[in-house]
């Protein structure tokens, strides 16, 4: 997908071996939004984040996101549209999308997948 002229930009990053789970930090403040905790991870939100998506069973959404989706009143079915939605949502090139993700090894491999969005626009 074209990431210039109003496209938000999707970074996939990816780290076998990982002793943690990803760890995800805000771009803009600085904020370490999520960590895996004990069971789960852990989501703790900046002003910029506009969703955070954890292995498909947990998820943060900011108020923003939600009354785009809800004035948009669509669902994301397949992973391989998720931009075309965040498009669709009314996000351009202001929005960073980093997915993160990491094998580690506790009593077996255990491999983690983190998609977060941050909102460049909200830039004081």
């Amino acid at each position: 997908m074209k990431q210039k002229g109003g496209y938000p930009v999707h970074v996939v990053v990816g780290s076998m071996g990982a002793k943690t789970s990803p760890l995800l930090y805000c771009p803009i403040c600085g904020k370490q939004v999520f960590a895996l905790g004990d069971e789960r991870g852990k989501i703790d939100p900046c002003p910029h984040l506009a969703f955070l998506l954890l292995d498909d069973t947990d998820c943060y959404e900011s108020d923003d996101y939600r009354t785009r989706e809800q004035n948009l009143q669509a669902q994301v079915i397949e992973h391989d549209e998720f931009d075309d939605y965040l498009i669709a949502l009314g996000y351009d090139a202001s929005l960073l999308v980093l997915e993160a993700s990491a094998t580690g090894y506790k009593e077996e491999p255990v491999t983690v997948a983190v998609m977060a969005g941050f909102d460049m626009g909200k830039v004081a």
